[in-house]
């Protein structure tokens, strides 16, 4: 009988503090847009844009973009990227959510490089994220999908409005974090194009 208490008694403990784990991390309210799996090839920018088709977000009351991150290389020499935020229209990235933010660094192979950001997003309105190459040469790492990216060509600097090229089959590497309101661990409005909004 003793042994039946105790390990009904130790099966409620575990029970807590599962619970207790969840509640930390529902409180961390941390989620994302973009893609942030290492591709499996590469590409080079050669001064182009490139925004985000496959994965949206849908913003609640709160929602704030704190950093973005980008896994390349530059060769070992100094580059510089660009990355914003960009409202969707029509399935594509369209105006541009206040200033792009900057990092330059130097790296000889892959790794993620990540800038700071504080760029506050709207409830209910549906977000991409964008990136340009503004100086050096940048590789990135990259999957194969279909009409995964929109590409705006001869373009270093990140328009106030998007204005699409192309569409190229490809998932780049390259993920926003967001700072959620409510808590998100479960990334409860980060969409796939093909559930919300359906080569060089």
């Amino acid at each position: 009988m003793m042994r039946l208490i105790n390990r009904r008694l130790v099966g409620l403990f575990l029970v807590s503090i599962m619970l207790a784990l969840c509640i930390v991390s529902s409180a961390r309210g941390d989620s994302e847009i973009g893609y942030s799996t290492v591709g499996a090839t590469s590409y080079v920018f050669y001064g182009r844009c490139l925004g985000h088709l496959e994965y949206t977000y849908m913003a609640e009351a709160g929602d704030t973009v704190v950093s973005f991150s980008l896994y390349c290389h530059s060769g070992g020499e100094s580059a510089t990227f660009q990355a914003a935020v960009y409202t969707v229209s029509g399935g594509v990235p369209s105006s541009r959510v206040g200033d792009a933010v900057s990092h330059t660094f130097a790296a000889s192979s892959y790794g993620w490089q990540t800038v700071s950001a504080s760029i506050p997003l709207t409830q209910g309105v549906e977000y991409t994220i964008c990136v340009s190459e503004s100086d050096g040469s940048i590789t990135l790492a990259k999957d194969a999908i279909t009409d995964g990216m929109s590409r705006l060509d001869e373009c270093t600097t990140l328009p106030a409005t998007w204005s699409e090229d192309s569409r190229k089959d490809y998932l780049f590497s390259f993920f926003a974090s967001i700072s959620t309101g409510e808590g998100s661990p479960d990334r409860k409005n980060f969409r796939r194009r093909k559930v919300m909004i359906g080569g060089m």
